[in-house]
């Protein structure tokens, strides 16, 4: 899939003029940043996924637990939100099943929502049911993958019309 989507990107840059491929990287210079809330307690975890997020070309903002995030959702709007699993005040699942609820409240559609991805060391398939049985759209096992954050972004981001997420 990743061979195939670099030859067809190769293809349609190769057929451009050079003035086309200036102006597409001035339009992607210009973009509006990946804004990324970033749920989790941990000070060494923030600042590891900090620096991921930085090195992918994207903004993020830091909350310290669960209830900080549901705060945080509800003054800003964010592109995505990357949710631990386990926080202390409230915990992943719990800040995600009221994140979706303020949504529906709000009447957004469940196209429009924020997407949540799951971070957690506790892999398995009962942690990622419950995750996406509060509404989250991703889960991600800990510690966390430059390459598989960096995925799991464009997946859930890539129709937003923001900066494209780095290498």
């Amino acid at each position: 899939l990743r061979k195939r989507s670099l030859i067809e990107g190769l293809k349609r840059l190769l057929m451009l003029r050079p003035t086309e491929v200036l102006q597409s990287a001035v339009d992607q210079v210009r973009a509006p940043r990946t804004r990324v809330l970033v749920a989790e307690d941990n000070p060494v975890n923030q600042k590891v996924i900090m620096a991921i997020l930085k090195s992918l070309r994207c903004d993020g903002t830091v909350a310290d637990d669960g209830a900080a995030a549901v705060a945080a959702m509800e003054k800003e709007s964010f592109d995505v939100i990357l949710m631990d699993y386990q926080m202390p005040k409230l915990d992943g699942p719990a800040a995600a099943r009221q994140i979706r609820a303020m949504e529906k409240e709000r009447q957004i559609d469940i196209t429009q929502q924020t997407p949540i991805i799951a971070l957690t060391a506790n892999a398995g398939p009962e942690f990622e049911a419950e995750c996406k049985d509060a509404g989250m759209d991703a889960f991600l096992g800990k510690p966390v993958h430059k390459g598989k954050l960096r995925d799991a972004l464009w997946k859930l981001t890539a129709h937003k019309g923001r900066s494209p997420i780095g290498p």
